[in-house]
């Protein structure tokens, strides 16, 4: 659902799917591909990254890290592409379920990229920006703190949106 979201809200016509560098184990029909997948997903986030000739890039990290992030600093670094010439803008969800996925090493590569960022870590969980448990009512869920013409207005402009983030807020 979190990709499906991505897609919709960013406009993403694409984007690399990235499996845990370490679970060599599961019953799911697509994990071998993905493990198969994975270098070439790596190589090919850290190429576009270094063909980038914008100023910021914007990380938006919306599920766990599992070693990605650590593997993304780390064959920059082999490249002798770190630092990158734009600067970053980083966006995450620090949902429980995040954090517990996040390996040290992510934390680390986390923190070196926030060295090159001009701008605060941006956290988009709920929870702790709208005070964590002594939150105000109207912010307990999406169908709360939204306009009351919101649904109506984002289901006639953006049906698909809207169904997946309907989907998302009742988990």
């Amino acid at each position: 659902k979190k990709q499906l979201i991505a897609q919709l809200m960013l406009g993403l016509p694409s984007y690399y799917t990235l499996f845990k560098g370490f679970d060599q184990v599961s019953d799911h029909p697509q994990h071998q591909g993905l493990i198969e997948q994975r270098q070439a997903h790596l190589d090919g986030i850290c190429q576009d990254l270094v063909n980038f000739e914008g100023s910021l890039i914007h990380l938006c990290v919306m599920a766990p890290g599992s070693g990605n992030l650590a593997a993304i600093l780390r064959e920059l670094k082999a490249r002798s592409a770190w630092p990158l010439r734009a600067k970053w803008r980083i966006s995450m969800y620090s949902g429980s379920f995040n954090m517990r996925g996040m390996t040290s090493e992510d934390m680390g590569a986390l923190k070196e990229m926030m060295s090159m960022s001009d701008h605060p870590l941006m956290d988009v969980a709920k929870f702790p920006f709208f005070g964590g448990k002594d939150f105000h009512k109207w912010t307990d869920s999406l169908t709360t703190f939204a306009m009351p013409s919101f649904a109506s207005d984002l289901t006639s402009r953006f049906p698909h949106l809207a169904s997946i983030l309907k989907l998302f807020n009742d988990e």
